[in-house]
């Protein structure tokens, strides 16, 4: 009967080699050297560059080949510094069959290597919160699924390292054409619909601003890359488009990216579908029923568990216009309630939560018939007839809370025509307030005519 050992350093090598294999990233790894150089150390030593290339996978997966090809590209063209524009990117660069052989893998690329990860998982989460399933906040893709969204987004993020190369003339067109040509149809659709969802990130963080931007300002913002996209949305950043000069000629890659896609689309007969089918295999809930109406609406029904998007397809501007008679034409007020949105704490970070708000409209009152449920989903207009009769009350409450002076109120409320032209007379008086004087009470979240 074999003894059982009893401390770490009684392991065989071939054990303690297994071990660190399964490490999930490089700072566990420096971790467990520093814990243990008679083991840990000891054993890396024998083998390091079989169990960086272990760890490499498990922070990447399988598409470690793509996520190293985007490093490498990445580092080409810095090396290249944008002074040739003659450079050959794609004859420099490792192909993704063979990039695991070419190129070693050391601590800094290991660094990178997780940021990259860790960037396209959360997106991830959002696509599939957004296009898979509804009820879960954390990816529900599938694993097929999943390795399609991070191969494509690995892949567009070398087609925008590849506009760098572009001469402001155009000649360089077919270098991006040639780039995306060399993928089968599936994958090329894959890679058309993670571009598409990173400009739909864009759109929706413009939304929950306040901003309205054309279609070149989105694509400045797309093709500042994956990273940026998703800094820039999670902290509701503002894009700067007045830098001079700037790093990219976006306007023009907007027209090489997708004219080089029209272009392939065209020769190979390809038919647009919807574009989440070139990554989705299903659709959770597919078929699924708002509470109220009955509309068939699936994954674009609103619940609890994201009810914190609502502000990416509802701007602040939106719900002002909400508010009862023709508040949403009284300047001071207007205003009010999207700087209460907008507001940043010192360390410019936002403040509002668009989840806090939806649930707090929905608690106003209980609703005897259960219409409005919030542990229920409802389509977008019915979610929009809820706010336009609940959200002058939720505005009233909440300004009840930030200990405001007590303005008298204006006889006639929110029916007043006068807040719409007289700043003082808005300025001076309240009007979330019902009309004791005056034309009858308008419809709710509506002006008189």
């Amino acid at each position: 009967m074999h003894r059982r050992p009893k401390m770490l350093t009684e392991l065989p090598t071939d054990i303690i080699d297994r071990i660190l294999t399964f490490l999930p990233d490089y700072r566990s790894l420096a971790s467990a050297l520093r814990s243990s150089k008679a083991t840990f150390y000891v054993t890396f030593q024998v083998h390091p560059k079989s169990i960086i290339k272990a760890i490499a996978i498990n922070i990447a997966g399988p598409t470690l080949p793509q996520a190293l090809r985007r490093l490498e590209a990445q580092k080409l063209i810095e090396e290249q510094n944008g002074a040739n524009h003659d450079y050959d990117l794609l004859t420099t660069l490792p192909d993704e069959a063979q990039i695991l052989e070419q190129v070693s893998i050391d601590r800094s690329i290991g660094h990178f290597l997780a940021v990259n990860a860790q960037t396209v998982r959360s997106l991830e989460d959002l696509f599939s919160i957004r296009y898979k399933d509804r009820t879960s906040t954390r990816s529900k893709l599938d694993d097929e699924e999943s390795f399609r969204f991070h191969r494509a987004m690995y892949r567009f993020w070398i087609v925008i390292f590849l506009e760098q190369l572009l001469d402001n003339d155009g000649e360089e067109t077919q270098e991006i054409h040639n780039f995306l040509n060399q993928y089968p149809s599936p994958q090329l659709r894959q890679i058309e619909q993670v571009a598409t969802f990173l400009r739909d990130v864009v759109s929706w963080n413009a939304c929950s601003r306040n901003d309205t931007f054309d279609d070149v300002c989105y694509e400045w913002d797309v093709f500042n890359g994956p990273d940026h996209v998703l800094r820039s949305y999670q902290h509701g950043e503002q894009m700067d488009f007045h830098i001079d000069p700037p790093p990219i000629d976006f306007e023009m890659f907007d027209r090489q990216y997708h004219r080089a896609m029209d272009d392939i689309r065209r020769k190979r007969s390809l038919q647009y579908k919807d574009r989440e089918e070139a990554i989705l295999n299903s659709v959770t809930g597919k078929d699924d029923q708002c509470h109220r109406c009955h509309l068939v609406a699936g994954v674009h029904l609103w619940g609890l568990t994201n009810f914190h998007l609502f502000g990416n397809f509802h701007s602040p501007k939106a719900l002002v216009g909400c508010l009862n008679g023709y508040l949403p034409q009284n300047p001071v007020e207007r205003d009010f309630v999207i700087q209460h949105i907008l507001k940043r704490d010192d360390e410019d970070n936002r403040t509002f939560n668009y989840a806090d708000m939806v649930q707090e409209i929905f608690d106003l009152e209980q609703d005897s018939d259960g219409v409005w449920d919030k542990n229920n989903w409802y389509c977008d207009t019915c979610m929009m007839v809820l706010c336009k009769t609940r959200f002058t009350r939720w505005w009233i409450s909440r300004k009840a809370t930030l200990d405001l002076p007590v303005k008298e109120d204006c006889w006639y409320g929110y029916n007043c025509r006068t807040q719409r032209h007289r700043f003082a007379h808005a300025q001076r008086l309240n009007h979330l307030c019902e009309p004791t004087r005056g034309d009858p009470l308008p419809v709710i979240g509506q002006p008189n005519p």
